[in-house]
């Protein structure tokens, strides 16, 4: 079977890593620049080394055997490829096998920065190359315009999807748009493949703040639409995303599939978490298992994170059953690799959590809803927890109408940090009806 590979590096692909693929996946554009400049480069980056992909992280003869399954087992550096792996996830993706391969629509991926969105990508996208669907990947950048993200969509579109006799042709017209065209010289360009699917990915389109970008992209997925082109577009961004380019379009609601990736169950987190410890031959007991679920709040990527670390806790004691106290460890483990990232944040958490039990529980209280994206506006919040929210103001953005963490990633490290300076005897029991209740 013919796999994606990525056309910056001439490797094995971004989305499954083996073999040599007519699936591509193109660069991350940079500002607008000359096309012979940019072809110039593509061609230059034709040589690197090939990457990881489907079966994770490869092996490194410097690493232990069992420091290796671990990170295998709980790669939170990268996103999953396998289905199996995508706990929580079997409605969305079935939602993109239906709106997108089935009905053939357009669809929008949205949700919080590290919610999993781009994991969600990887294995629709696995699956879609199975069916013999054609995948360009591109992630946006903040500057870029309308010519600079599509152009290389079109470049790197391969010859299969290109009718017999008119490739030369074809790649004649994409040096002739040059680098002043709209989305209908694009759609028409696109009305000249073959009928056989191929899907742009745009991924971090929520860094494009241009309402002239949006205005285009709209456009053409409604221009695509309209001609019954081949080509689909699959946006990822977050919620806003959907708002604004349905605002410039509002009749692309029946184009579109959105699809929203947001926290997953506690009792899919306790599974992922066993899951993981069966290939890294370690196991936890219900104590630390309960305690890494309740820091997680939801959260794949930092179930996996405060996983790794629990693990190696225990690998460096020589221990294989992670317990309460190792648990607690391994959040403290990961608090501090990721206080390297954010010493601001970090530092504003270690003053928070110096207080009283009843200020800490509402501390608790808003960091919760922070990491399971509920709503934190100061409104809604009764006088103690808003008391708390503010107390939090240098780590938050937005207003008093929804406000959030600027780091999308550090409620869940503020819960760890509060989980953690105390002693948490009485986490366990909890924590355990809690689970057995939610399955």
């Amino acid at each position: 079977m013919q796999r994606l590979t990525d056309v910056t590096q001439r490797v094995s692909g971004w989305f499954s890593g083996r073999g040599h693929s007519r699936r591509v996946i193109a660069p991350t554009p940079a500002p607008p620049a000359d096309p012979a400049v940019e072809e110039q480069q593509a061609l230059a980056n034709g040589a690197a080394a090939s990457i990881s992909g489907l079966d994770g992280v490869q092996a490194d003869a410097g690493v232990p055997e069992n420091h290796q399954l671990l990170i295998n087992a709980f790669d939170a550096a990268h996103p999953v490829a396998r289905r199996r792996e995508l706990r929580g996830r079997e409605e969305q993706l079935e939602a993109l096998f239906d709106g997108v391969l089935s009905q053939r629509k357009h669809a929008i991926i949205h949700g919080a920065r590290g919610s999993g969105k781009t994991s969600l990508v990887r294995v629709f996208a696995d699956h879609a190359d199975r069916q013999g669907v054609v995948l360009i990947y591109l992630a946006c950048d903040a500057h870029s315009d309308f010519v600079s993200l599509m152009r290389p969509f079109i470049r790197f579109v391969p010859s299969g999807n290109i009718p017999v006799g008119r490739e030369r042709a074809f790649r004649a017209e994409v040096k002739s748009l040059g680098t002043n065209f709209g989305p209908r010289a694009l759609v028409s360009l696109l009305l000249e493949l073959a009928p056989k699917p191929i899907i742009f990915i745009l991924d971090e389109f929520d860094r494009v703040t241009d309402h002239g970008v949006q205005d285009a992209i709209a456009t053409t997925m409604k221009l695509l639409s309209d001609a019954k082109a081949p080509a689909q577009l699959l946006v990822v961004g977050i919620a806003q995303s959907v708002t604004e380019l349905i605002e410039h379009h509002p009749s692309l609601r029946r184009h579109m599939t959105a699809v929203s990736v947001g926290r997953i169950a506690d009792g899919e987190i306790a599974r992922l978490l066993d899951e993981g410890a069966e290939r890294a031959r370690i196991a936890f007991n219900s104590a630390g298992r309960n305690l890494l679920v309740r820091a997680a709040a939801g959260s794949p990527y930092h179930a996996r994170l405060f996983a790794y670390h629990a693990g190696f806790e225990a690998m460096e004691r020589g221990q294989t059953q992670v317990d309460l106290a190792l648990a607690r460890a391994g959040l403290r483990r990961a608090t501090e690799e990721w206080s390297r990232v954010n010493e601001q944040d970090h530092a504003l958490f270690e003053r928070l959590i110096d207080t009283d039990a009843g200020s800490r529980a509402r501390l608790m209280e808003v960091a919760t809803l922070a990491a399971r994206d509920k709503d934190m506006s100061l409104d809604r919040l009764d006088t103690e927890a808003a008391r708390a929210l503010r107390t939090l103001s240098p780590a938050l953005e937005g207003d008093s109408a929804l406000c959030r963490f600027r780091d999308s990633l550090a409620a869940q490290f503020f819960i760890a940090m509060l989980l953690t300076s105390e002693p948490g005897a009485d986490v366990a029991p909890r924590m355990h009806a809690d689970l057995r209740e939610q399955g």
